[in-house]
């Protein structure tokens, strides 16, 4: 709803005044002022609030008012398309609508080779803040869904905002933008006045005045909102302009310098000059600072035997050399002789296996088992 002064009058700058006003009849949901009209625009949820508010004629100053239906935010348009009303006038199907709150229908046309053709696809407006699932065109139910209006551009002077019937500047040329010329004639290379580029006219539709008008409409359609109302949200998300971003800027961070890197020197080439000098510095260097590696010996002896010890039944060990040119046979038949001689000496002695942990659970050895046989019967 709009609050607004009557009679030519002015609201009070005190916006407390306003507010005790309308807390009389309940609170409300929310309000904004806008600038451009002059009136705090109400929202109100509650029919029976809404009729009493609209009997209020003065302000706790006194100031004469009046509370009246938004001109524009009560109203919601909606898409629908059906086939079956091909050939039906929008007057006639406006009259048929009228009991479901349609209080406007607008068929949209196509551009063909032989003219300008309707189609079965209609905008229809609705005098509500919510649009319907379903309308009914008779017994036949159709889905709906939302209509995102095209920006406004001025035909006059090529400006988005307002329409050609309230502009009042002077006419600009479609493809330079500039005044009082004739487009017809211009041969100059396009210049859009909106963006302040060159390269589109003001017409195109790759103006980024273009998309960004586009995302403010789709933006308060989806929202039920004003396309001011939008357009400071898109500006509020896509504004880089933050206090951080602005302190960085007057004031450059100091960014510590990090050490050099020491690059070393490159090593010269090895000359024989060069060797006898590092001999004679390690020669001068203090024992313990010079570790020289050690020079590696081949073994030019003879490998070692392998040697076998083994045990007897007596349990003296015996030594035995295994060299590589004495058969394989005879080591192994010994081998066999004595680990027979080792278990038949270790079978008269089981191995002793180590005591288990003693239990606390577990009870004495002393006591006996109960014997369910032993227990005494009671008299009966």
């Amino acid at each position: 709803m709009v609050l607004k002064a009557a009679d030519e009058n002015v609201l009070p700058k005190n916006p407390f005044i306003v507010g005790r006003s309308i807390e009389k009849y309940g609170k409300i949901e929310g309000a904004f002022y806008e600038k451009g009209q002059g009136w705090y625009v109400l929202k109100i949820r509650n029919k029976d609030q809404s009729r009493e508010l609209m009997k209020l004629t003065e302000l706790t100053d006194g100031t004469p008012i009046k509370i009246e239906l938004h001109p524009r935010l009560n109203k919601r348009k909606f898409v629908v398309t059906c086939p079956e009303v091909e050939g039906m006038e929008e007057k006639e199907l406006l009259t048929e609508l009228s009991p479901q709150k349609i209080i406007d229908v607008r068929r949209i046309t196509k551009k063909t080779s032989s003219g300008i053709e309707d189609t079965n696809t209609l905008i229809l407006t609705i005098s509500s803040t919510i649009i319907p699932e379903y309308i009914n065109f008779g017994p036949l139910r159709v889905r709906t869904r939302l209509y995102y209006p095209l920006p406004l551009l001025c035909r006059t002077c090529l400006k988005y905002g307002h329409p050609k019937s309230t502009c009042t500047a002077s006419l600009a040329c479609n493809r330079c933008s500039s005044p009082n010329h004739d487009s017809q004639k211009c041969k100059k290379n396009p210049f859009c006045g909106n963006c302040n580029e060159e390269g589109h006219s003001p017409t195109s539709r790759t103006c980024p005045i273009w998309t960004a008008e586009t995302a403010a409409l789709k933006l308060s359609t989806d929202k039920n909102i004003s396309p001011a109302e939008a357009r400071k949200i898109l500006q509020q998300t896509n504004n880089n302009n933050t206090y951080a971003n602005i302190l960085k800027s007057i004031q450059p961070r100091q960014e510590t310098k990090k050490p050099e890197k020491l690059i070393p020197n490159p090593t010269p080439e090895r000359t024989p000059t060069n060797q006898k000098e590092q001999q004679q510095q390690q020669q001068q260097q203090p024992p313990h600072q010079k570790r020289s590696t050690p020079a590696v010996r081949t073994n030019t002896a003879s490998p070692p035997q392998k040697r076998l010890i083994t045990k007897t039944s007596s349990g003296e060990s015996s030594d035995m050399a295994i060299d590589k040119d004495e058969p394989r046979v005879n080591a192994n038949d010994n081998l066999k002789t004595l680990s027979r001689a080792v278990i038949s000496s270790n079978s008269s002695k089981p191995p002793q296996l180590p005591s288990p942990p003693s239990n606390p659970f577990q009870p004495p050895l002393s006591i006996k088992k109960y014997d369910p046989r032993l227990r005494k019967t009671c008299n009966k």
